[in-house]
């Protein structure tokens, strides 16, 4: 997180800022460095990116696009996760464009994307869901270049807790955070 950047409300926090870094010939990483052409002033990640490098997929605060809710009996502007698309161009990243299934509603984030680049998992607090994050899927279509619905993975993944930061190791297994159900405590 950037020290300088405006400070959220809730915790006094610097917002949240994508950055990247190289994988070195010794396993190790570069120092990272700021992914300039995504970040704003308010939220910007968690991120992946496809597997050929070329599209990335984040999530970002609402209010970049000024779409919030605006509370003014104990002014604040209250808004949503939402999660964006931005292709590389000339090695630069391209304007983002929101995902079709953001909602001034409900939050999307923490996006992971298939290495086939066609099925998009992320977390959500949209109605009908099993807790109060659960994980859900959509799957692309190139032919009409766009995305299904998203799909809740069901009550085998999420339980009444929060699912969240889902991923896949290299053998295919889903991997996730939770704090729905029993271990050390927190979202292990």
């Amino acid at each position: 997180r950037r020290i300088s950047k405006k400070k959220t409300g809730w915790k006094e926090e610097s917002y949240l800022d994508v950055y990247q870094a190289s994988l070195l010939e010794n396993d190790s990483l570069s120092a990272p460095t700021e992914v300039e052409d995504i970040n704003t002033i308010w939220h910007d990640g968690p991120a992946c990116v496809s597997s050929d490098g070329n599209t990335i997929y984040f999530s970002r605060d609402s209010r970049v696009i000024d779409d919030y809710e605006d509370i003014k009996n104990i002014k604040t502007k209250f808004s949503q996760m939402y999660l964006f698309k931005a292709t590389k161009v000339n090695n630069k990243w391209s304007e983002a464009k929101q995902l079709p299934f953001n909602s001034k509603t409900y939050s999307i984030s923490n996006p992971s994307i298939s290495i086939d680049g066609k099925t998009l998992y992320f977390n959500s607090n949209m109605p009908g869901g099993f807790g109060g994050r659960d994980l859900y899927y959509t799957t692309y279509n190139k032919k009409t270049d766009s995305w299904s619905n998203p799909v809740n993975m069901g009550k085998e993944i999420n339980t009444a807790g929060n699912e969240l930061f889902p991923t896949f190791s290299k053998d295919g297994d889903l991997l996730f955070a939770t704090d729905g159900l029993p271990g050390m405590g927190g979202l292990d």
